[in-house]
């Protein structure tokens, strides 16, 4: 069926005719119309001499009515005379009634107007429950949903100012959440400038998102973070690069040191067994001895201070000579003497055995310093001790004496290969106050006779 526009209907004046002519015809779509609405009209209404008559009473009625679209609803059907000077005052036939005349059409008209007032006003509350629904789904958020009832109901009140905003603001908020929910999304990737960058964006169309300007603060927070990060890792880089040049300067610089260490230790190699050891004494011409007039010096396993040799008590001028009581020390003393002799002979050499076996050859100039350091240490502290017996000092200081010298005689003893040594027995006593009586003779001699 068509569909037509339903429209008022107007008061069309029209003369009195005696004879049928022109007529106006409604649609068939008011016809139906009026027709369910309980309230039939006829199909056409109205008679009119000649043809300019009807269209002159549709164009009154169009503009007393002010609605131009009423046209579309009725047109002039033939069926009457058309003749020049032919009027509708014939005197013949059953005259018609007119519209307006005596209210004929009036009740037909408020019913159509009644209807469209209806229509109105059902099409407005339908376009009410519809933004409803759409404000009920913007309240929780589903931005996609409120769009869509909006927009249902611009179609039902395509003009109303309140839904138009209303859809404006739904899609907005869409948008701001698509743009947010991206930004969330590279964010969790640490992302930091396309996460900014989103959160700038949905910000432009909800500038007041409390939610979204946080995290906006937050990425601009972690991506300044990360600049000031790459920036230390650059000078970082820059600093490592100038340490390794400075390492590889250094160890350079060290392997130089040994290499002239290791040029100044072969120096001393060669004079070792002179500085560390006694030279032997050489075999006269024409011995049998395969060793006659070579040097028996000690090897750097073997390292050995300057130490008295063990000969029989020799008497001396010096001492043979001296009737100072103090001259005479207690079998005591001696023992010290003996004790302080054996730690100076065995140290150095136990020292050097140990340092070389845990170090290697690399370190053994620093050995052949530190065994010659303990040696002269301990004969020095012997030698002070000697020294003031020889003047004649008083027995209880010389013994004071001589036992400091003896602590430091035994801290190198200890210290030089780490074993505490257990008290003497008699047997080891009597044999420290023998070698101490030998090695006090041997040291209480000139120098230049030793």
């Amino acid at each position: 069926m068509r569909v037509v526009k339903v429209l008022p209907i107007i008061v069309l004046l029209a003369a009195s005719c005696a004879w049928s002519a022109w007529e106006i015809e409604y649609s068939d779509g008011l016809v139906e119309a009026m027709a369910r609405a309980g309230h039939p009209i006829p199909k056409r209404v109205g008679h009119f001499a000649t043809r300019q008559e009807g269209l002159a009473a549709m164009e009154d009625a169009v503009a007393r009515s002010g609605d131009p679209s009423l046209g579309w609803n009725m047109w002039l059907a033939p069926g009457g005379y058309d003749e020049p000077g032919a009027s509708s005052g014939g005197e013949e036939g059953i005259p018609q009634p007119v519209w307006g005349e005596n209210g004929y059409g009036i009740p037909f008209y408020n019913v159509i107007r009644n209807m469209r007032q209806q229509a109105a006003q059902r099409r407005a509350q339908k376009a009410h429950d519809l933004n409803l629904e759409g404000n009920e789904q913007y309240s929780k958020g589903n931005w996609s949903q409120a769009i869509q009832l909006y927009r249902e109901a611009l179609k039902v009140a395509p003009d109303d100012p309140v839904i138009q905003q209303n859809l404006k603001n739904a899609e907005a908020k869409e948008k701001a959440h698509a743009l947010h929910r991206k930004g969330l999304d590279v964010y969790q990737d640490r992302d930091w400038a396309a996460a900014a960058r989103y959160f700038r964006e949905a910000l432009q169309t909800t500038p007041g998102d409390p939610v979204i300007q946080q995290n906006l603060k937050d990425a601009q927070f972690w991506l300044d973070s990360e600049a000031q990060t790459r920036v230390f890792l650059q000078k970082a880089a820059r600093e490592r690069k100038i340490a390794e040049a400075a390492r590889e300067t250094r160890e350079g610089a060290r392997r130089k040191r040994l290499a002239q260490t290791d040029a100044a230790f072969a120096d001393l190699q060669a004079d070792a067994p002179g500085l560390l050891g006694k030279p032997a004494e050489a075999t006269a011409p024409g011995s049998d001895d395969p060793g006659a007039g070579a040097t028996a010096g000690p090897t750097l396993g073997q390292v050995r201070v300057p130490v008295p040799p063990s000969f029989p008590v020799r008497a001396t001028t010096a001492i043979e000579g001296d009737s100072s009581p103090a001259m005479e020390l207690p079998p005591t003393v001696y023992q010290i003497i003996g004790l302080i002799g054996e730690g100076i002979k065995n140290a150095p050499r136990k020292l050097g055995e140990t340092v070389i076996t845990a170090l290697g050859g690399g370190a053994q100039l620093g050995v052949i310093k530190i065994a010659k350091g303990l040696s002269d240490e301990a004969r020095r502290s012997m030698q002070n001790a000697v020294d003031l017996i020889g003047r004649g000092y008083p027995e209880a200081e010389t013994i004071h004496q001589i036992k400091g010298s003896e602590s430091r005689a035994m801290k190198i003893y200890i210290d030089s290969f780490s074993d505490v040594p257990m008290p003497p027995s008699e047997e080891e006593k009597q044999e420290m106050e023998i070698n101490g009586r030998k090695w006090f003779q041997w040291v209480a001699q000139p120098r230049g006779s030793r």
